[in-house]
């Protein structure tokens, strides 16, 4: 990549460890003193119950990225699939932003008492949200930011301003 090449819009998204490598790949797009700074912007990363066993339990946003939509939950429901999973349950991390960045993070978990539906019609209480149902249930939003599209209800509740 060069001045030659079209400046392009890179979105990046990512669902539990994939999370995790959005970020990195995020990262070293910014580090990378071959690609010329034009060249380095994100301008949408979707971060669906980021988790990594070993992590801090905090996300940290590259600066190169300018908006980031997290959809997680942070209470592990009984039925949630990766409870059985080495060092389960998966609960998503939320993501460090700078100030400049558009961060929005929201937790299932903060909405026990509403209903979420999926991309098949099924419907689930925000504190029935697991780990593999996150995805399922932030499908619209998703493709709503993805787009650059303002965000429709109804959204669990933000975790942080």
């Amino acid at each position: 990549v060069n001045d030659a090449d079209p400046v392009c819009e890179i979105n990046l998204l990512g669902f539990s460890w994939g999370g995790v490598n959005a970020l990195s790949v995020a990262g070293h797009l910014n580090g990378d003193g071959q690609i010329p700074v034009s060249h380095r912007r994100v301008a949408r990363m979707v971060l669906l119950d980021t988790f990594q066993p070993f992590s801090s339990g905090r996300m940290q946003v590259p600066e190169n990225v300018e908006s980031v939509l997290s959809m997680r939950h942070s209470i592990a429901p009984e039925h949630d699939c990766s409870r059985a999973a080495p060092f389960g349950p998966y609960m998503g991390f939320s993501p460090l932003c700078a100030a400049d960045q558009d961060c929005q993070d929201y937790d299932y978990s903060l909405s026990p008492d509403r209903i979420f539906i999926d991309q098949w019609g099924d419907g689930f209480w925000g504190d029935q949200v697991g780990h593999c149902l996150v995805s399922a249930v932030a499908h619209e939003q998703v493709v709503a930011f993805v787009r650059g599209e303002p965000l429709f209800g109804p959204l669990p509740s933000q975790a942080y301003d």
